[in-house]
């Protein structure tokens, strides 16, 4: 700690450089991530391979009009189960455009693509130095520079390009924020309209924008110059900004309803606020001790200890907050009266969906300056008397998890992620997933409960090896349980999930909130076939018949299974026999409930 200390005491130019070092060391595994996921949805609607979006709107996932998401629905891949009027589409036209670019740009060299996600990074670094510099003591201005450089919540949106539209969205907000800064307290004049541009670029990167907007409104409530009208007259300009803004988001028809991922807070408030407090706190402890804010996923049972690991950690933080105080300078206390409270406000933009530690890049911002008053305390008082033992072994704690622990996380945490990446694309180009879809043109999963695979697999074909999209590409049973199946007729099929029922896992909600579930006699058409629920059970379909248009042999249809990933081709029994499909495990786990 004393040698991390010792090198605050370079000049700010090397010291950012330092710290923008380290983000570059810390970002260089993800140059060879390649493409994941999301990322081949982009280039299919780039490449016009899927009628949704475009190169300024690739962020649309549904529309919620009925219209025009029910060809998506009946030719796939889109579940059955998808509420027709579902909306789930972000306004991030910077962010897409960018991609666009990539694409145009370095189509078949993916690691120049990866180096333009990394400037970002970088940019984003300097963004927080500048914040930074403004008002902290060297040394704890260097610790919190740090401390944001080496934050591995930052992974997902410094190394994947799907997601590198949180930083699109960040990096000029914070730097129309430092702008707004120097306007109010150097009196720079430039500062008032280069803090709207920055706002107003960074919403186009995306709705992350929004949380840096959250530290704007702490400081000109709890830390500007001035008394009440002067700072409600500086607030104003940026609050018409993005009243206009939500205006135009709503009007154009931006956002999200109907899904279980995603609450939207003007549209279902008391939704929002419901959950908005368990799932901010379990972001808080993500940030603070790491308990890692991913496994909200894993359902109910890990809830609790989630929202308990961010409790513990403001206990713990306000705990040694308070025996450090009298060593905290004046200048970070004014800081931390409007950062830290910034830091809480930007989390509830987030809370609209899911935990998830990718999440955290706002929020870090402050919560990184937190963390470095705190262990600069400490350390200077570290001798004292009135110290108590525990103090010690809580700051420590603190240094592993955030200087120490992120020296593995991140590359780590890259090669996993890539190790996904590259087994999807194996499994999409195994020559038994060619040999099972080839000579056909409807695609029929009877059971298919990895979301990789329902997904992506016909995007990813499509995508690399040229082949057009499937004329249709239905998953019937999108879960991991054992399935029944029997034919009852030459042109249909039943099938009975044992022990369980869809809707019951996180991938079911990305279009679907389950509020209105479906029931029994319930019909679904699909192209070339009716979906009919047999039997449910309160949370979703537990038996479904499939009618065809033609008989089951048809050399148009291929029934698939997948096995571990890989998909194969299913022996369809004969009339009045049926076949059990034990269970299946997924590559990517999709059980629990938002």
């Amino acid at each position: 700690m004393q040698r991390l200390l010792n090198l605050s005491r370079l000049s700010p130019a090397k010291a950012l450089c330092l710290c923008l070092g380290v983000g570059f060391l810390l970002c260089l595994p993800g140059l060879q991530l390649g493409l994941v996921a999301d990322d081949y949805m982009h280039i299919a609607v780039l490449d016009k391979l899927l009628p949704v979006g475009g190169p300024l709107d690739l962020f649309d996932w549904a529309p919620g009009d009925p219209a025009v998401l029910q060809p998506r629905i009946a030719r796939g891949p889109y579940p059955w189960t998808t509420t027709p009027d579902v909306r789930v589409v972000f306004f991030r036209p910077l962010s897409s455009a960018l991609i666009a670019l990539d694409h145009m740009l370095f189509k078949n060299w993916v690691p120049l693509q990866h180096l333009h996600s990394t400037l970002w990074y970088g940019l984003i670094i300097l963004a927080c130095h500048l914040l930074f510099r403004r008002r902290l003591p060297g040394t704890v201005a260097f610790l919190a520079l740090l401390l944001f450089a080496m934050d591995e919540s930052h992974l997902f949106a410094a190394v994947w390009l799907a997601n590198r539209n949180a930083l699109v969205a960040a990096v000029p907000a914070l730097f129309g924020l430092v702008a707004h800064l120097r306007w109010r307290e150097d009196g720079w004049k430039p500062g008032l309209p280069l803090s709207l541009l920055g706002y107003a670029v960074g919403l186009l990167g995306g709705e992350t924008a929004l949380g840096v907007l959250a530290y704007l409104a702490a400081y000109e409530l709890f830390a500007a110059p001035g008394r009440w009208p002067r700072r409600l007259a500086a607030f104003l300009p940026a609050t018409v900004l993005v009243l206009a803004y939500l205006g135009l988001y709503k009007a154009l028809g931006y956002g999200a309803s109907g899904s279980g991922f995603y609450i939207d807070p003007i549209g279902e408030p008391w939704a929002f606020l419901s959950r908005a407090p368990g799932r901010m706190l379990a972001l808080v402890g993500a940030q603070l001790v790491g308990f890692p804010a991913d496994l909200w996923a894993l359902g109910a049972y890990v809830r609790p200890l989630s929202a308990f690991s961010g409790l513990a950690g403001v206990a713990l933080i306000a705990a040694l907050l308070k025996t450090h105080w009298s060593l905290v300078s004046e200048q970070e206390r004014r800081l931390l009266s409007w950062m830290v409270p910034g830091a809480v406000l930007s989390m509830l933009p987030v809370a609209a969906t899911v935990p998830t530690s990718r999440l955290l890049l706002v929020p870090s911002v402050g919560i990184s300056v937190l963390l470095a008053v705190v262990l600069h305390a400490w350390w200077q008082g570290r001798k004292s008397a009135i110290m108590p033992r525990w103090h010690a072994a809580a700051c420590w704690f603190l240094v592993a998890i955030h200087l120490l622990l992120p020296v593995a996380a991140w590359p780590a945490a890259t090669v996993g992620f890539s190790l996904i990446g590259r087994q999807i694309e194996r499994n999409a180009f195994s020559p038994e997933t060619d040999a099972a879809m080839a000579g056909a043109s409807r695609y029929v999963l009877l059971v298919a409960p990895d979301p990789m695979v329902n997904v992506y697999i016909p995007i990813m074909r499509a995508v690399r090896r040229h082949e057009p999209m499937p004329e249709s590409w239905l998953i019937v049973s999108p879960t991991p349980y054992p399935h029944r199946i029997r034919r009852t007729s030459p042109t249909r099929l039943e099938i009975e999930i044992v022990g369980g029922s869809i809707g019951n896992q996180l991938a079911d909600f990305l279009f679907s909130n389950g509020e209105h579930p479906f029931r029994k006699g319930h019909q679904v058409p699909v192209l070339g076939a009716v979906i009919t629920v047999l039997e449910a059970n309160d949370i979703g379909p537990t038996k479904m018949a499939v009618e065809f248009d033609r008989p089951l042999e048809d050399p148009a249809l291929r029934f698939l299974s997948a096995k571990n990933g890989i998909l194969e081709r299913m022996a369809i029994p004969a009339v009045g026999e049926e076949l059990l499909i034990p269970a299946q495990r997924s590559l990517i786990s999709s059980l629990g409930r938002p």
